[in-house]
């Protein structure tokens, strides 16, 4: 999927971001560059950190850990309330929260659904709720080549893109400061 048959939709889309949108995220920073990149009549975000943070923590960290409790139905409810009109797109960032039903019901409301996630989903980021959803998305987006099989086991190949890690020049510089009292080598992360 290209950004340009993204602007085809119409002279004008009305694109819904659903992700975490609080300053310093990466999900934040993909939101603004669609934007950016998208001539929209409409551009909403519904940000998931809101009912996420709403949550107590032990509540969240189950709910990160292992996709229960009440984080889930207080991010779907959130989602369903925010819905309120159709879109010609609709982007989820990081949908490990969402339930099928509600994955469903954005179906409904948008010509494209997209989703993307920088992260391992099937690796790591084990989510039944992400798997039960696979199905009701026209296109999914990952970073993970090691992950393309797993993909293809829920999704014909064309509906999987495989992009790379990308960077923002205005905050991926290096810093010289000092650099000829620092020594050795530090790598933070995952290998892809």
């Amino acid at each position: 999927m290209e950004i340009e048959y993204i602007m085809q939709l119409t002279d004008k889309p009305k694109v819904l971001y659903i992700g975490q949108y609080s300053e310093g995220t990466t999900s934040k920073q993909r939101a603004d560059t669609i934007k950016s990149l998208l001539d929209t009549d409409v551009f909403r975000i519904i940000d998931l950190h809101e009912p996420f943070y709403r949550t107590s923590r032990v509540w969240r960290s189950i709910g990160f850990r292992y996709k229960k409790g009440p984080l889930i139905p207080a991010v779907n409810t959130f989602i369903r309330n925010k819905v309120q009109e159709p879109y010609d797109l609709i982007w989820v960032d990081k949908g490990i929260y969402i339930t099928a039903a509600t994955t469903a019901f954005l179906r409904a409301h948008t010509k494209k659904l997209v989703h993307f996630t920088p992260d391992p989903a099937f690796t790591f980021h084990k989510s039944r709720l992400f798997y039960q959803s696979l199905k009701f998305y026209d296109y999914v987006i990952t970073t993970k080549s090691y992950e393309l099989e797993r993909y293809f086991d829920y999704l014909e190949e064309e509906q999987v893109l495989f992009v790379t890690q990308g960077f923002d020049p205005n905050l991926h510089q290096p810093d010289f400061s000092n650099f000829d009292e620092k020594e050795g080598l530090l790598f933070i992360g995952h290998y892809e």
